[in-house]
């Protein structure tokens, strides 16, 4: 990219150092110092000229562009590396990556003919104006479909016009993160141009960077207290995040079961994240050895990399359904969890001697700055609400019903916590 509207610039290239071959993305993101955001490499991919789209040239009338083989030279490195950009007040402003690379052909390019660099660039979160993919740069500072001008071309070669250096740093403003992650990658291509209007492209390599908010989060569960307690009801898994009750030895049945399985999440501001799954076995069991009602203590961590903070507690408590088993409606006798969250009333359901498991889904609303997720790390930050986005799909066999608009299911953020507020709607059942 050159320099446009969202600050990208060109820098001058100093000697290669590294092989392509040997050329790999750093293994560890960056994050701004203020905790703002973090910027993560791709890896550097050789490519060929089959990567290579065409139809891109349609902005340049008349020319022929020539897939060719692979080049007789090498690309090399001598700086890849994320990067932060800070303000005047030492805030964070952007972030991008800085490539600097060079291509060296064993001798000088055919008479008539110049090797120069052709990069097709795809962004994610750059704003409307930004095509993707498109040849870079974006806004063109001359008629050709080159990276560099003839004139900056010309200071990148050496005399022999055997070597021609690049260099790119795209960079993305802070503000791009308000609608989800910015990502930037750019497919540099070594081109032969014969002077007028016909190329020959050959390989090259891809590279890029993904820039989020520097907010990482992990969740973890465990069921507590049943109703009734065990005994006289029978269960098992109490203080795990895997819990069974009733007793089916008389059906030749297991248990019924619940488990949650933890999922990992970059949440972004006003998009829904899975914090996990809620898996549910439908056992047939006895009567008097059921659980009606079961605490599930959710404990989802935010922080960076391997370093989070104290976890916020979501204590939900479920209502379990054991429906009487008559045989003849296979969705009556489907058992199933229900949740109540404020205006929220939606149930889970399990057909009789089957599994299903159901995604669980939160999101994050700013009530001030916009990257503010970083804050989840501190306990007294009270900016945020975390609204209970509702259910996903369920899987196998089962089905939800009275599930209505995800908004009115609320998990709120404050400086003492993060709390599910569930109400109780409780039956019994005999079991046959």
């Amino acid at each position: 990219m050159k320099i446009f509207t969202w600050r990208i610039n060109k820098v001058s290239i100093m000697a290669c150092v590294f092989v392509f071959a040997s050329i790999t993305a750093n293994a560890t993101p960056l994050m701004s110092t203020d905790g703002l955001i973090k910027v993560d490499l791709k890896p550097i991919t050789a490519i060929t000229s089959a990567n290579f789209d065409s139809g891109l040239f349609g902005a340049f009338p008349g020319w022929t562009v020539t897939k060719g083989a692979a080049t007789a030279g090498s690309l090399s490195t001598s700086t890849y590396s994320p990067q932060v950009i800070y303000g005047a007040s030492g805030n964070t402003a952007a972030g991008g990556a800085e490539i600097k690379a060079s291509y060296v052909n064993p001798s000088a390019p055919p008479t008539g003919k110049q090797f120069e660099y052709i990069q097709i660039a795809s962004t994610t979160g750059f704003g409307p104006s930004y095509s993707t993919p498109h040849l870079d740069p974006l806004n063109n500072d001359d008629t050709l479909p080159f990276y560099w001008t003839q004139s900056e071309s010309a200071s990148m070669r050496n005399a022999v016009g055997s070597r021609i250096d690049f260099s790119d740093k795209p960079q993305a403003p802070l503000s791009g993160l308000k609608n989800g992650p910015v990502s930037f990658t750019g497919e540099l291509f070594v081109s032969e141009w014969d002077g007028a209007t016909s190329v020959t492209v050959r390989d090259g390599f891809s590279w890029g960077y993904d820039m989020t908010l520097a907010t990482d989060g992990k969740s973890a569960a465990t069921f507590k207290t049943p109703s009734p307690s065990c005994p006289p009801a029978t269960c098992s898994g109490v203080g795990t995040s895997a819990f069974s009750w009733g007793d089916g030895s008389s059906f030749g049945s297991p248990p019924s079961s619940l488990s949650f399985t933890p999922a990992a999440f970059t949440p972004s501001i006003d998009s829904k994240f899975k914090i996990g799954d809620l898996s549910y076995f439908n056992g047939t069991i006895a009567a008097g050895t059921e659980v009606n009602m079961i605490d599930l203590i959710f404990d989802l961590s935010f922080g960076f990399g391997t370093t989070f903070g104290t976890p916020f507690q979501l204590d939900a408590t479920l209502s379990l359904i054991n429906t009487s088993n008559g045989g003849v409606d296979p969705f009556a006798d489907a058992d199933f969890v229900s949740f109540i969250l404020g205006g929220f009333t939606g149930n889970f359901h399990v057909f009789e001697g089957q599994s299903a498991s159901i995604p669980l889904y939160a999101q994050l609303t700013s009530h001030g700055d916009v990257v503010a997720e970083k804050q989840l790390i501190d306990a007294s930050f009270t900016g945020l609400t975390q609204d209970f986005a509702g259910f996903g799909t369920p899987t196998g066999g089962g089905f939800v019903t009275n599930v209505p608009e995800p908004s009115s299911m609320i998990l709120v953020l404050t400086g003492l916590g993060l709390f599910l507020m569930v109400g109780l709607r409780k039956n019994s059942k005999n079991l046959a």
